[in-house]
C-alpha cells in the first residue's frame, strides 16, 4: 500500500510565497521535487528548507503532519502552510514520534533562532581566532626574519673581523721577515768580506 512507501517528506518554501511552505513526500530526490514544481504558473523556483528520509509510512507520515498543522492550512485539499519552515519541520518530527517512525536521514537540519544566533557567534569567533592566529604568525615570521638578519650581519662582521686579523697578521709577518732579510743581509756581506781579507 502507499503507507509503506520509503521516501522523503519535505518542507520547501518559495520567495514569492515569503510566509508559506509546502509540506509534501516524495520518493526521490527533494531537490528533483523542487525542480518538477518550477514551472510557468510559479514566478520563483522552489528550494527545499529541509526533508526528513523514513523507511516506511511516508505517506501517513506526511498526512499525520498535515493533520497537526490542520491550524494553519492554506486551503483545503492543497499543501501549503502559513508558518515558519521550523514549525513544519517540527510537526513532521511529531508526526514521526505519533507514528513510531524512525527518522534515518535529516538535511539540511533546521535550527531555531536561538541555535543560528549561537551558530553565528561561534563562527564569528573562529574567524577572531584565525585572525588573531594569522596576526601572531605573522609577527613571529617578521621576527624570525629579523634574527637571521642579525645573525647575518653578526656573521659577517665576524668575517670582516676575521679577514682584517689576518691582513694584520700578514702584514707584521711581512715585516718581520723583511727587517729579519736586512739583518742577515749585512752578516752575510760581513762574513764574506771577513773570509776575502783573511784568504791565504
Amino acid at each position: 500500500m502507499g503507507g509503506t512507501i520509503t521516501g522523503w517528506v519535505y518542507v520547501m518554501t518559495n520567495e514569492s510565497f515569503p510566509d508559506l511552505v509546502k509540506v509534501g513526500f516524495t520518493t526521490r530526490i527533494p531537490e528533483d521535487r523542487a525542480g518538477d514544481l518550477d514551472n510557468t504558473g510559479v514566478p520563483t523556483p522552489f528550494e527545499v528548507a529541509t526533508a526528513f528520509l523514513f523507511s516506511g509510512k511516508v505517506l501517513r507520515i506526511e498526512q499525520e503532519a498535515h493533520r497537526i498543522l490542520a491550524y494553519c492550512r492554506e486551503r483545503d485539499g492543497r499543501e501549503f502552510f502559513r508558518c515558519s519552515a521550523l514549525d513544519a519541520a517540527a510537526a513532521i518530527e511529531k508526526a514521526a514520534t505519533n507514528l513510531g517512525e524512525q527518522i534515518l536521514h535529516i538535511k539540511p537540519v533546521l535550527l531555531t533562532p536561538e541555535q543560528k544566533r549561537l551558530q553565528e557567534q561561534r563562527q564569528l569567533e573562529k574567524q577572531r581566532q584565525l585572525k588573531k592566529q594569522r596576526r601572531l604568525e605573522k609577527r613571529r615570521r617578521e621576527q624570525q626574519l629579523r634574527l637571521e638578519e642579525e645573525r647575518g650581519l653578526d656573521e659577517e662582521r665576524k668575517l670582516v673581523e676575521q679577514e682584517r686579523q689576518k691582513r694584520k697578521e700578514s702584514i707584521r709577518n711581512g715585516w718581520l721577515c723583511f727587517g729579519t732579510g736586512l739583518i742577515t743581509l749585512p752578516l752575510g756581506f760581513l762574513s764574506g768580506c771577513l773570509l776575502f781579507f783573511h784568504w791565504p
